[in-house]
């Protein structure tokens, strides 16, 4: 009976610490368990990202289409409103065909701020924190290297705090 009143409690402290309904892991050829729709603030986010505005600028287009983009929301402070992870949705449009972008947005009620950019493989939100906010790992590798990069959460974007590359063997 204790074992099972413990699990219970694990269970319950661990949906309210990670956000028990918010996925963490990301693949690049995986779908989002739960898409949210890409708004009009989302996009004015991305915007403001380097990357963004080179594929405007190479583009034919003058603005951004919410349908090159998919989302679903994150959780990356507790503070009980949903971030969001955003990726393209299409190779030639704002994604490039190896490692594609994930752009992670910080929700502060009226807007979102743009805190992460990264090219990658594969991102995770970690169980730890930084300043108040999970920290995030990206990894990725080439024929000779893996690399793994942690960002922490300096109180405005995330920056690195941790790399390592290794060998393939």
């Amino acid at each position: 009976m204790k074992l099972l009143a413990f699990l219970v409690f694990i269970l319950s402290y661990s949906s309210l610490v990670f956000g028990q309904n918010y996925q963490r892991s990301f693949y690049v050829q995986d779908r989002f368990k739960k898409e949210v729709k890409v708004s009009n603030k989302i996009l004015n986010s991305l915007k403001t990202d380097v990357q963004i505005q080179n594929c405007l600028k190479y583009s034919k287009e003058n603005s951004l289409k919410t349908n090159w983009f998919k989302a679903t929301h994150i959780n990356l402070n507790n503070d009980g409103l949903a971030d969001v992870i955003v990726e393209p949705t299409r190779v030639g449009k704002c994604r490039t065909a190896m490692r594609p972008p994930y752009w992670i947005l910080l929700n502060k009620g009226n807007k979102y701020d743009l805190v992460l950019a990264a090219n990658t493989f594969s991102l995770y939100i970690n169980k730890e924190k930084t300043k108040g906010h999970f920290n995030i790992t990206i990894d990725w590798s080439t024929a000779a290297t893996q690399f793994k990069t942690t960002f922490g959460f300096d109180g405005r974007r995330y920056n690195k705090i941790a790399h390592l590359e290794k060998p393939n063997i």
